[in-house]
C-alpha cells in the first residue's frame, strides 16, 4: 500500500470513528471537544453524513483510486490543521475521567 493510501485509510478511519461516535453517544464526543451536550438530532445526522464519507474513503482505498486521493488532499490538510488541539484536548486526562465516572 503507498503512502497515499494509507493516509486516505487513515482518516477513512478516523472518520468512521467520529461517525460512529457523533452518532451513537454525541454527548460524549462533543463533551470531549469542549461544546456544551444538546438533545438535537442534527448532531446525529452530522455522524451519519461523517459514516457516509467514511465508506467512500475507506472504499477509494480498497480500489486504489489514485485519482480519489487527489481530489482529497485540500480537505484533508485542511482538516488536520485543527486537529492537533482537538487531540490533544481529547487525550488530555480529565476529559477521560469525566468519561470513566
Amino acid at each position: 500500500m503507498k503512502k497515499s493510501s494509507t493516509s486516505i485509510l487513515v482518516f477513512g478511519v478516523y472518520l468512521l470513528g467520529m461517525g460512529l461516535g457523533l452518532t451513537l453517544v454525541p454527548n460524549v464526543v462533543i463533551g470531549t471537544l469542549g461544546f456544551p451536550a444538546t438533545d438535537e438530532i442534527w448532531i446525529r445526522v452530522l455522524g451519519v453524513v461523517t459514516l457516509v464519507l467514511a465508506f467512500y474513503y475507506i472504499s477509494a482505498t480498497r480500489a486504489d483510486l489514485k485519482t480519489f486521493a487527489q481530489w482529497t488532499v485540500p480537505a484533508r490538510i485542511g482538516s488536520s490543521s485543527r486537529s492537533p488541539r482537538s487531540w490533544w484536548q481529547a487525550l488530555s486526562v480529565p476529559s477521560w475521567l469525566c468519561l470513566a465516572q
